[in-house]
């Protein structure tokens, strides 16, 4: 619970408590339904924590990926907008969209941060490379949002999960495909 929160929590439930102390005097044994109501109000969470798709409509560098399943299972943000080809430091352009994102996470219990890339590389290579980026982000999002260390995972995933191919059919380069692979994605554990 933030500290506004409890601040207006603390502040309700003290003029909650002269309300009944004042009728009291009267009837000792009446607490008016009112300030019951203003209790149950004060002590129930006032914010859902917002869906991943209401997320990412609100940002065109925010995407939803399905899962087999045909379910949106993951928000996606594209590290070209986030990283600089081949390293983890973010982009000054990715920080309005990690703002967006941080600002819409307040009330989120759990979020995994995964880190991917394309296949240029070995594998070892790219698997570090997407745990320092889902790293990165996560600090970001720690230092910027009401998240806490304690509920935000990052993984680096590599080149092991693609959602577009490296190549083409001849073999040869896809840099679109390539592009799509090199996300983050930011899951809600069901």
């Amino acid at each position: 619970m933030s500290l506004l929160k409890i601040t207006v929590a603390t502040s309700a439930l003290f003029a909650i408590f002269l309300t009944g102390f004042a009728i009291a005097q009267d009837a000792p044994d009446a607490m008016p339904e009112t300030a019951m109501e203003k209790l149950d109000e004060v002590m129930q969470p006032s914010e859902t924590p917002p869906s991943l798709e209401d997320i990412a409509a609100s940002d065109p560098a925010l995407a939803m990926r399905k899962g087999e399943d045909g379910e949106a299972d993951a928000m996606v943000m594209l590290s070209d907008v986030l990283f600089g080809f081949g390293d983890a430091q973010l982009e000054p352009a990715a920080l309005q969209t990690l703002q967006t994102v941080a600002d819409k996470l307040s009330g989120v219990e759990k979020l995994e941060i995964k880190g991917h890339t394309d296949a240029i590389g070995s594998d070892a290579y790219n698997l570090d490379l997407g745990q320092q980026r889902a790293d990165v982000v996560r600090n970001w999002l720690i230092e910027n949002s009401d998240l806490t260390i304690d509920s935000v995972s990052a993984t680096g995933v590599g080149e092991a999960e693609p959602i577009a191919t490296n190549t083409n059919a001849d073999g040869s380069d896809n840099p679109t495909g390539r592009a799509q692979n090199r996300r983050v994605e930011f899951i809600l554990p069901k």
